[in-house]
């Protein structure tokens, strides 16, 4: 078949698959479109100006540690403007019959690169960014059935239905935030015209290569549709979400040699985490093209072990297994991300790292014609064994980190969007020395 695009493009945003709807963050305009294929592209041009009151946190919040009172860094503020978070997407979506089919491939520029004074300086740093891949994924939907192959949220956290909602690149401390390889099935059944459960199964990309198996999640969503009201990401399209809970677990196994009988031999610990997440319209929206006055609760808990990169930014300040062996410690050195794991300061031993997170964010769409929402949140991320295992180098450890935002988006036509944000950062460290920062964030959006 030839393909021949059109000369101009047409309006209008192209909804995605149910499955998948809620997960995307830009609108999407169709190319072209014939019989039983449509082809899309998206994204925004984006610019994010923020201050901060200390030094060291960069767009993305995540669990980055705030730097200690007394130090430079803790006392000197640092103002960016940036643009690397703007993106871009490409996707294809086929119907025939009952059986829908979609391919998506999304990037942006806040790729992985050596920060200032690694290797680069500041200009080459934020004007000459590097390309990232956020979404590579195949979906086939066939009456209520789902497969999902390629680079996507993860499953855990059912993440493409409860990010938190800042302007500030997500996520804030304690949510759960990851994208990665995966193969996930998914079930729905419709109990009645206004509920419905589903469930999913993933195998992901193992949290280490040597662990030899892949990470295992699995998780049942409940959705109540009969209340409804918007509940958008500061990027995002407008979207109707209903009352639902989510709970998921994962399964991951950590794998490290060590000596026994004068033998170097691999050792596998066993993993796992739960989380659950929830979606409460309060004040309900009247229609789909009427969002004023509606008002949602958020919020997610999560509790487990060895599960640490699922929280970006987050390391603890732990001596990173990779790179450090603690004198007199039996050869164990594994290959596995900061914060996943560490020794103990007991006996150097390799010890899964405790995490306990949750999240609660409030968001109010203002009566109709204003075009405008705000919402606020806190969350907290503490880490209770992480007092007992070593630091890195000469660093302290920090086992808890809580954020509080404040936000205003406003919408100054379809395609431009402004939004405005204070968010207040708390680190505690093992020392009993708190510290914080203060950010005051504007960002404007142009999406396509």
């Amino acid at each position: 078949m030839t393909i021949n695009f059109k000369t101009s493009l047409r309006s209008g945003i192209f909804a995605f698959l149910a499955s998948t709807a809620s997960g995307q963050a830009i609108a999407n305009v169709v190319l072209y479109e014939k019989e039983t294929v449509k082809f899309y592209t998206g994204g925004y041009a984006a610019l994010d100006m923020f201050s901060d009151t200390t030094q060291g946190i960069e767009e993305i919040v995540g669990s980055t540690p705030v730097a200690r009172p007394g130090t430079v860094a803790g006392e000197t503020g640092r103002t960016i403007f940036s643009s690397r978070s703007s993106r871009f997407a490409l996707g294809v979506m086929t119907s025939r019959g009952s059986l829908k089919t979609k391919a998506h491939i999304e990037a942006d520029f806040l790729g992985y690169q050596p920060p200032v004074g690694g290797g680069v300086n500041e200009a080459g740093y934020y004007q000459n960014p590097t390309l990232r891949l956020r979404h590579a994924y195949f979906l086939a939907e066939d009456q209520g059935w789902s497969i999902l192959a390629g680079q996507y949220w993860s499953l855990f956290g059912w993440q493409m239905d409860y990010i938190t909602r800042t302007v500030s690149l997500p996520p804030m401390t304690g949510t759960l935030f990851a994208r990665t390889p995966q193969l996930t099935v998914m079930k729905q059944l419709s109990s009645s015209d206004y509920s419905s459960v589903t469930f999913a199964v993933s195998a992901a990309r193992p949290v280490q290569r040597d662990s030899q198996i892949p990470n295992f999640d699995g998780g049942i969503k409940f959705a109540f549709s009969g209340r409804q009201a918007p509940y958008s990401l500061s990027n995002g399209d407008l979207k109707l979400a209903a009352t639902s809970v989510a709970v998921t677990g994962t399964f991951r196994q950590l794998s490290h040699p060590s000596v026994a009988g004068g033998k170097t031999i691999s050792l596998h610990k066993k993993v796992s985490a739960l989380a659950v997440d929830f979606i409460l319209p309060i004040l309900t929206a009247e229609s789909e093209k009427d969002f004023g006055n509606s008002l949602v609760l958020a919020g997610e808990y999560t509790i487990g072990s060895g599960h640490g990169d699922y929280f970006p930014r987050w390391t603890g300040n732990l001596a990173n297994p990779n790179a450090s062996q603690p004198q007199g410690a039996t050869i164990q050195q594994p290959f596995v991300d900061t914060g996943v794991e560490g020794f103990a300061n007991a006996d150097n031993s390799l010890q899964p790292v405790t995490l306990k997170t949750w999240n609660v964010n409030l968001q109010y769409h203002l009566p109709a014609g204003l075009d405008a929402w705000a919402t606020i949140g806190a969350a907290e991320l503490a880490a209770p064994n992480a007092k007992d295992l070593k630091a890195n180098g000469s660093t302290v450890v920090y086992d808890r980190q809580r954020g509080a935002y404040a936000n205003l988006v406003y919408n100054f036509s379809p395609e431009i969007r402004v939004g405005l944000e204070y968010a207040l950062m708390q680190t505690r460290y093992v020392d009993a020395v708190s510290a914080q920062n203060h950010r005051v964030q504007i960002t404007t959006w142009y999406r396509f």
